[in-house]
C-alpha cells in the first residue's frame, strides 16, 4: 500500500465455514440503532448508531495525521534555510500564511467532530434515537474533515521543498497515510454531501450508511 502500511490490509477467505444465526449481526440495525446487543447493555457507549462512528473512526485518524504534518512543518521550519539564497523559512510571509492556514482548517473541523460526538452522546445517555437527518449531517461532518485534513497537509507539503519527500522525512508518510484515507468511502465527500442535502429538502433517504 502507498499509506497506512502499518494496518496489515490484507483479505483473509475462508472456505466452508458455517456462521449459526446467533452469531450474526445486521448492518441496518446497527446502523439504526436496533442491535439486539443494545437491549442488553444499557451503557450509554452501546446505544451509539454505527453510522457515525464508523466515519469517525476514519476521520479521527486524518485529523491526527494533519497534525502530525503541520507539527512537522512547524518544527522543520523553524531552523530551515532556503537552499538558493538561504533565507530563513520562518521569516518567510508564505510560509507563515500556509502554516495559519492549515491549521485553522484542521482546528475548525476537529471541534467539530467534538461537537458532534458530544451532541451523539447526550443522546445516547438520554436514549433517544438519533434521526436520519442527523446521521446525514455527521456523515458529512466526518466527510468534510477528511477532506480539509488531506488539503492542509498538502498545503504545508507544497511549502517545504524537495527534501519533503525523502523517506526520513515525516511529512511524506503522512500525506501518504492521508491519501489512503481520503479515497476510503468515508472520505467519499460527494456522497456524503448529495445524502447531507437530500435529507434536509425532506427526499427519501438513498444512502445504505444511514
Amino acid at each position: 500500500m502507498a499509506g497506512l502500511v502499518g494496518t496489515g490490509s490484507n483479505d483473509i477467505v475462508i472456505d466452508e465455514a458455517f456462521v449459526p444465526d446467533y452469531r450474526a449481526s445486521s448492518f441496518l440495525d446497527a446502523f439504526q440503532q436496533r442491535s439486539p446487543g443494545q437491549a442488553l447493555n444499557p451503557a450509554p457507549l452501546y446505544r451509539l448508531p454505527l453510522g457515525p462512528m464508523f466515519f469517525y473512526g476514519i476521520a479521527a485518524p486524518a485529523i491526527g495525521a494533519a497534525l502530525g504534518a503541520l507539527r512537522a512543518y512547524q518544527e522543520q521550519s523553524r531552523s530551515r534555510r532556503a537552499r538558493v539564497d538561504g533565507v530563513k523559512i520562518a521569516e518567510a510571509p508564505d510560509a507563515q500564511v500556509r502554516f495559519a492556514e492549515a491549521a485553522a482548517a484542521i482546528g475548525a473541523v476537529r471541534l467539530q467532530l467534538q461537537r458532534n460526538f458530544a451532541d451523539l452522546m447526550a443522546q445516547a445517555r438520554a436514549g433517544t434515537l438519533v434521526t436520519p437527518e442527523q446521521r446525514a449531517r455527521y456523515r458529512f461532518d466526518a466527510s468534510r474533515a477528511i477532506d480539509e485534513a488531506w488539503q492542509a497537509a498538502n498545503t504545508v507539503i507544497a511549502a517545504s521543498g524537495g527534501t519533503a519527500i525523502f523517506l526520513d522525512n515525516p511529512l511524506q508518510r503522512a500525506v501518504r497515510d492521508l491519501l489512503a484515507i481520503r479515497v476510503h468511502p468515508a472520505g467519499n465527500l460527494g456522497r456524503a454531501s448529495r445524502s447531507y442535502g437530500r435529507l434536509a429538502f425532506g427526499l427519501e433517504n438513498e444512502d445504505p450508511f444511514l
